[in-house]
Formats: structure tokens, sequence, C-alpha cells
């Protein structure tokens, strides 16, 4: 699966049904089978009895008819393990919901007003500036961000360049860092609540909020701290 980035995604796991390939082969198999039987009884029947025929030829057509049945329940086999693994991966993926993951995106989702995100820089910088841009891809904020080596979090507020607060949804990090006129490497991680999972049959797909990510792309879980309301 590749990264999304902004999608939706539902809050219940489906998972897509379709005629795995190993039966589609398994039956054109017993079809040609068939054919081929017929097509042999009634040569055996037609034959001169002065001069029958030489079994050698469709006795190793039996041996590969047998070779290829062996290796379609093999496919099959692994469909079903396969498919079983993919369910069971489903129902982990459920263990996400309402938690907060750490993800391999620059896509951020600002939800309920904040965002949060970290990068690394490969080595110091002179300049360092994160542009923050909306689904379209029109920057919405820049800002001054630390120059040293390593990583640094940051968050974000949800408000542009004038002060103006945007609404939720998926906005795109990026890192321009400097030093000598040169390029400084760097990779970003975001921070979001997992608020939908879906599943196509093969791949587990994420949702925090708008931001869709592939689960192999979270590296982290960590709780969600629930605000508790003050008894006066």
């Amino acid at each position: 699966m590749s990264v999304y980035g902004t999608a939706s995604t539902t809050d219940a796991v489906t998972v897509a049904a379709s005629t795995s390939g190993s039966q589609t082969s398994a039956q054109q198999l017993a079809s040609n089978m068939d054919t081929f039987l017929t097509l042999l009884v009634a040569q055996l029947k037609n034959q001169d009895p002065l001069s029958p025929m030489d079994s050698a030829e469709f006795t190793n057509q039996l041996v590969q008819y047998s070779e290829v049945e062996q290796s379609i329940t093999m496919n099959s086999n692994l469909e079903k393990l396969i498919s079983l693994t993919n369910q069971n991966t489903a129902t982990q993926a459920l263990g996400y919901m309402g938690q907060t993951v750490q993800a391999d995106t620059s896509y951020v989702p600002l939800q309920e007003g904040k965002a949060k995100f970290n990068y690394i820089l490969e080595s110091d910088a002179q300049t360092c500036m994160v542009t923050i841009a909306d689904s379209s891809g029109a920057v919405v904020a820049a800002i001054p961000a630390e120059k040293t080596a390593g990583k640094h979090t940051m968050e974000w507020d949800g408000t542009d360049t004038n002060g103006n607060k945007l609404d939720d949804g998926s906005y795109k990090i990026s890192i321009t860092a400097l030093s000598g006129g040169e390029t400084v490497n760097s990779t970003v991680t975001v921070f979001g609540r997992v608020t939908g999972i879906a599943n196509d049959g093969e791949s587990i797909a994420i949702g925090m909020g708008d931001v869709v990510i592939d689960m192999s792309q979270i590296l982290a879980v960590h709780e969600t701290v629930k605000k508790t309301e003050e008894v006066g």
C-alpha cells in the first residue's frame, strides 16, 4: 500500500471478498482434465486392436496434471494462510483505535486544533524552517525551528501566518535546513490519534483524522491521556 496522505476512513474493519487465483486455476484444471479423459476414452475405444496406442504419452500427461494439481493445492493453502494472517493483523489493528501513534509520514493530522511532529537533522544547520501546507498544497505557515543536529519535537496550534485558526485536517510538513548553502538532510515523523481502520484484504490502513497511512508505517504507540472534568 502506498502512503495516502489525505483520505477518509471507516471506523470498522472491512474485508474484501474475491475469488482466489488458486480456485480459478483449479476450476480450469478440472475442466481441462475432463476434456482430456473424454478424448482419451474415445481414443481407447476406437484404437486398432492390432496396433494399440502407446501409453507413454498419455501417462506422461496424467503425471503433468497431477503435478499441476499439487501446485494448485499448495497455492490454495498459502492463500488461506495469508488470509488468516491478514485477518489476525486486522484484529490486532483494532487495538490502535483511540490511541496516539507515531508514524513515518510527513502528513500530520490537525486534531482538535493541535498537531505534533518530530524532525531529525543529520547535522547542524545555519538556518532551519518548518513549512506547513494544506491539502491543496498552499503554504499556511512557516515556522523558524531548532538548527542543531538530532531530534526535535514541535507542536503546532493550527494557526496560519496571519494568526487565523485553521480547520482540522491533513497538513504536509516540510523541513528546509541549510548549512553553507547546502541542504542538511532531515526526516519527519508525526503523531496522531487513530480514528479509523480499514482492511482491503491485502493491507491495513490506519486513519488519524484525515491522514491515512499503512499499518507498517506506525513506529510507536502512546496511550492517549483522557481529560478529566473538575468537580467544583
